[in-house]
């Protein structure tokens, strides 16, 4: 691409890109890209995960992603793994690796023997934002999908037992499938559902009306101690109904009855 202007330049996917000759004025990096840019004027760069970048002569505002999802935020999933119900929401990271490109298989890691599904409703942020009162956390996105937090558990047992963290289980590279996002115009928050088939079986669905701590609720907290981005996902947490996956699996998401995702497990 070259000897063109562009307003707004946003790469969803890993591509290999080698731009010249034009004028930027907003240009925003979801995925792990490589990128290659050349005489041009430079107003605005956000980069939202990790990029190998070759860039002349300008300054980079560096500012990856994160993903905060929510432990426990079904009262019936923290009963059928026999967790007591938690009194503010129980938070845990995965970083930008954790996220399965758009298209790719998920490929069954070797270090574990029971990798589980979690179904759960993602929302994206869309304004960077700090100590956000939960009335007013509506303003800090405007879009929803379904994801899957996979989790190693019989890694999350050895080290829940050894009272250690157990992010190796649930933070390891493809760890976090995003559904395509849908817009929440005209669609309650708080009525939100959502399923999973399994080789064209449902195995598991929930609404986001049965969450302990709502969205809003997840906001204020957690943007207590960290401060949001754009581009920040929330894992809100899954219903009961997680199971184990092998090699062979086809799974497939839907919120409010669109399917979202179609992984293949390898």
């Amino acid at each position: 691409m070259s000897n063109f202007q562009i307003s707004k330049l946003i790469f969803l996917s890993s591509d290999i890109v080698k731009l010249s000759n034009y004028q930027i004025f907003k240009l925003i990096f979801f995925s792990s890209d490589i990128v290659k840019l050349s005489n041009y004027q430079f107003f605005k760069l956000i980069f939202l995960s990790s990029d190998i970048f070759k860039f002349p002569n300008f300054q980079i505002t560096f500012a990856p992603m994160k993903i905060i999802c929510v432990g426990r935020n079904y009262a019936e999933h923290a009963k059928e793994l026999n967790n007591a119900l938690p009194t503010a929401p129980v938070l845990f990271m995965k970083p930008d690796s954790a996220l399965l490109r758009k298209g790719e298989p998920f490929f069954h890691p070797n270090f574990s023997e029971n990798i589980h599904y979690e179904t759960e409703i993602v929302f994206k942020i869309k304004k960077l934002g700090r100590h956000i009162e939960a009335k007013f956390a509506h303003k800090y996105f405007a879009e929803f999908t379904v994801g899957i937090d996979f989790t190693a558990r019989d890694l999350q047992d050895i080290q829940k037992s050894k009272g250690l963290p157990w992010e190796i289980s649930k933070s390891f590279d493809n760890s976090a499938i995003v559904g395509d996002f849908l817009p929440l115009t005209n669609v309650d928050v708080h009525n939100i559902s959502f399923h999973l088939l399994k080789n064209g079986v449902l195995v598991q669905k929930g609404n986001t009306a049965n969450m302990i701590f709502p969205i809003e609720k997840v906001i204020e907290y957690s943007s207590q101690f960290f401060t949001l981005k754009i581009g920040d996902l929330f894992f809100t947490g899954t219903p009961e109904g997680v199971g184990k996956i092998k090699i062979g699996d086809r799974l497939e998401g839907f919120a409010e009855g669109i399917k979202v995702f179609d992984v293949m497990v390898k």
